[in-house]
């Protein structure tokens, strides 16, 4: 018998499909549901050790233009700062152009905005995303190196030269 390792992956698929709505394209305003490569990747990036702890801290997801990443990022940066039950979050969305990083901090705004269960529980301004009657925000950045030390997870958009999908 298979011995399938421990992950909280089930929750943010769950977080996801209920919450999140599509931010752009033939299905804007439509339920999110993610695709099997999706959930797969989901539940491997939120396995947990021995300890109840994350095992994976970063992954990085290569794939061609027009795939999905950056709204698959965005939910989990949303994820991150509504669902993963941390009391005062700290998302920051970093790139090295306002081009790059609006890739998902914009499609985390139109998500919130679109979304009929996220738009009552989050305020949207240019470049923050800040919770309703409760500490904890997602903040846009457009710098190259970003020096911040409580994030609990930052969402880095150079992925232009990569290819598959690798999680360290």
């Amino acid at each position: 018998m298979i011995e399938l390792p421990e992950t909280k992956g089930a929750r943010v698929v769950k977080f996801i499909e209920k919450f999140c709505v599509h931010g752009e394209g033939d299905f804007f305003g439509e339920p999110f549901r993610l695709d099997d490569w999706q959930k797969a990747l989901i539940y491997e990036l939120y396995e947990v050790n021995n300890k109840g702890r994350r095992k994976y801290r970063e992954g990085l997801i290569g794939l061609p233009k027009g795939n999905g990443k950056s709204a698959l990022i965005a939910c989990l940066g949303l994820y991150e700062l509504l669902g993963s039950g941390v009391v005062s979050p700290l998302v920051a969305v970093a790139a090295a152009s306002y081009e790059q990083a609006n890739l998902v901090f914009g499609t985390m705004k139109t998500i919130c905005n679109e979304s009929p269960l996220l738009k009552d529980m989050v305020t949207t301004y240019e470049n923050e995303i800040q919770i309703k009657n409760a500490p904890g925000r997602a903040l846009g950045l457009q710098q190259k190196r970003v020096q911040l030390t409580v994030v609990e997870i930052v969402v880095l958009l150079q992925m232009r030269y990569m290819s598959g999908i690798t999680l360290t």
